[in-house]
């Protein structure tokens, strides 16, 4: 009997120590599955971190690209049947043009083809031919090298650079619809693209139609943006602190002003009543 009892409590205390040795293993695994959520928590907010400081220099690097313009001589000539040497060129006009924000710089020099494209909106019955390079074109015969001239409207600039390139352009040339140009955002381009004003879009469209033309661009002179004209951000900030300064004593005082015509008010009302 004895021997029994010995024999039962010893396999209850084997089974209780089991039964504590997965406890152990079963905490341990927690443990540990706990320490791997918390590294891979930290590595997912260095991950962030970097992310945000890299996509903060990037947006410093667009600020800094942004203070400058990239200028374009734009050279047109007309070229003899006969060949394309120098002698045989006859300068037609020359001017200025603005390079896009992210656009390569090279010199290009093809001939320039006017854009032909009618609207993918437009029905089949009812098509209407434009020059907006928002589609694709349908000039006929376009030759192996050559600069596509589009106007700007009905879509975005990326778009129409985009266009150019599937068509084989080497360079586009965009007037705008004033006198006035600007420095296109297109982040998206591998070939040169350039802004011209609403009169030598439409000189230069008149010359395309009805003669044989060819462009020359050339890189220009790059024109600075004193950072000294914009405003720093400690002035912003001063500004904006001493307006709301401003703005808070100006409540203050009119607040302090009616309460005491209020009370000047009743005042006199009690008066009025005591020696009626």
């Amino acid at each position: 009997m004895d021997f029994q009892k010995f024999y039962f409590c010893k396999n209850k205390i084997q089974n209780l120590g089991f039964r504590r040795k997965i406890e152990l293993n079963h905490s341990t695994k927690i443990r540990i599955t706990h320490n791997n959520w918390y590294a891979e928590l930290f590595s997912k907010t260095k991950r962030s971190i970097k992310r945000k400081r890299e996509k903060k220099r990037e947006n410093r690097s667009s600020a800094a690209l942004s203070l400058q313009k990239q200028w374009a001589l734009l050279n047109v000539t007309s070229v003899a049947s006969s060949g394309s040497d120098d002698s045989n060129k006859n300068i037609l006009f020359s001017d200025s043009a603005l390079y896009s924000l992210y656009s390569p710089i090279y010199e290009v020099y093809a001939q320039l083809i006017e854009a032909k494209n009618v609207d993918e909106n437009d029905s089949a019955e009812n098509q209407t031919l434009t020059n907006n390079g928002c589609s694709n074109y349908i000039n006929a015969n376009l030759p192996e090298n050559y600069i596509v001239l589009v106007s700007r409207g009905v879509c975005t600039f990326e778009r129409k650079v985009q266009i150019a390139v599937a068509n084989k352009a080497l360079a586009v040339i965009i007037y705008n619809n004033d006198q006035n140009v600007i420095t296109m955002f297109i982040k998206n381009t591998s070939i040169p693209s350039i802004m011209v004003s609403e009169y030598v879009g439409n000189l230069l469209k008149q010359l395309a139609t009805h003669s044989t033309v060819f462009v020359s661009i050339k890189p220009g002179p790059v024109e600075f943006i004193q950072s000294g004209s914009l405003p720093s951000r400690s002035s912003v900030y001063f500004v904006a602190f001493a307006f709301l300064s401003v703005v808070l004593v100006t409540f203050v005082w009119l607040t302090v002003y009616y309460i005491q015509k209020f009370r000047y008010i009743n005042t006199k009302k009690r008066l009025d009543e005591i020696f009626r």
